[in-house]
């Protein structure tokens, strides 16, 4: 009887081993899958990432390629009115310029003595309102009418006046005047900081002006500032 109920003992125990492996091993195969099933879930997540990143980055170089395609073509910077001297053309008109008893009409040559540039000076710090083109061809005129030089060696500009164009700024603080000679633009340079309307007026070359073989000189202006019209 002691036999036989060791055997049942020791068939019991081996029993418990038996199922303790089974479950050791299920447990094991449990786990194993799920390892394998979480590393599947990670390199199938990772690679939906990469791929989400590639077509993302595909679809920013298409719209980049895109931009580009529909942008306009750029346009070249047109210099305004005072950078470049317009035609004579469009600025003259079809009656010409008028000045002070006199008249440059259309088809008439442009009046001998240098380029347009080399004619051409500054006239700054106008009063805004009182100054216009006939108010700066009149006062020219007075000022060289009283330089003798320019009696005896322009008559023909004596009612006239020495310039031939005025293009006025928009507000009216400045203007560029063309004068007939590049020697007539000279002597006006000589008249900078002289009073017109009780403000000192600038006469200067424009910023792109660049002279071009012997520059004249000027005529003598010496009486203008014995009389005090020019101070040095």
């Amino acid at each position: 009887h002691s036999a036989g109920g060791n055997d049942g003992v020791r068939q019991k125990s081996s029993r418990r081993r038996s199922r303790s492996r089974d479950r050791r091993r299920k447990g094991s195969r449990s786990r194993s899958r799920d390892r394998r099933r979480k590393d599947s879930r990670r390199r199938k997540s990772k690679s939906r990432d990469r791929k989400k990143k590639s077509d993302s980055r595909d679809r920013s170089r298409e719209a980049r390629k895109k931009s580009r395609s529909e942008s306009p073509p750029r346009r070249k910077v047109r210099k305004s009115l005072w950078d470049a001297a317009p035609d004579a053309g469009g600025m003259m008109g079809a009656g010409g310029i008028q000045g002070s008893g006199g008249i440059f009409g259309i088809g008439v040559p442009a009046p001998p003595g240098g380029s347009k540039k080399a004619r051409e000076i500054f006239v700054g710090n106008l009063l805004q309102g009182q100054v216009n083109d006939p108010i700066l061809r009149q006062f020219f005129k007075e000022l060289f009418s009283k330089v003798p030089a320019y009696a005896s060696k322009y008559p023909h500009l004596l009612d006239a006046g020495p310039i031939v164009e005025v293009q006025m700024s928009s507000d009216g603080k400045f203007a560029f005047c063309e004068f007939a000679t590049e020697e007539l633009a000279m002597t006006a340079l000589e008249f900078d900081r002289i009073e017109l309307f009780g403000r000192p007026i600038k006469c200067g070359r424009s910023n792109n002006y660049v002279p071009s073989g012997q520059t004249p000189m000027p005529l003598d202006v010496g009486h203008l500032r014995q009389m005090g019209f020019i101070h040095t």
